[in-house]
């Protein structure tokens, strides 16, 4: 599950994770009747709140509880609080590629979602 408000981000993102192996299913919003996300990355947007930013990975971790969830962010102040959002990685952009899909192949590995079906759902 990608969920990046910048379409040219959804698409870098898209192909990134395709070359390492998972196929990106594009949704223009959180697709919320869809099948299980093997890790969800989404960013803050552009008015970083750090209560709502709490508040939207407890939700994603609602709906997606066994998906990693990675956070990126353009925020340098969301990094003094990586801990208290509640994310498995908190990524800063501009972000190295390499950096992005090592976390993603960790993450996955580690929470046993590599094994199942690779399919991302990209939106906005």
């Amino acid at each position: 599950m990608v969920i990046v408000h910048d379409a040219d981000v959804r698409e870098l993102l898209a192909e990134l994770l395709g070359e390492i192996g998972f196929e990106a299913v594009v949704e223009t919003v959180t697709p919320f009747g869809s099948g299980d996300a093997t890790v969800v990355l989404t960013d803050l947007g552009p008015r970083y709140d750090p209560a709502k930013a709490r508040a939207a990975v407890r939700r994603l971790r609602e709906r997606w509880p066994y998906a990693p969830v990675i956070l990126l962010t353009s925020v340098r102040a969301a990094s003094e609080e990586s801990d208290r959002l509640g994310a498995d990685a908190l990524i800063i952009e501009p972000f190295d590629i390499d950096d992005l899909t090592n976390a993603v192949l960790l993450l996955t590995a580690r929470a046993g979602t590599l094994g199942r079906e690779h399919r991302l759902h990209l939106g906005a």
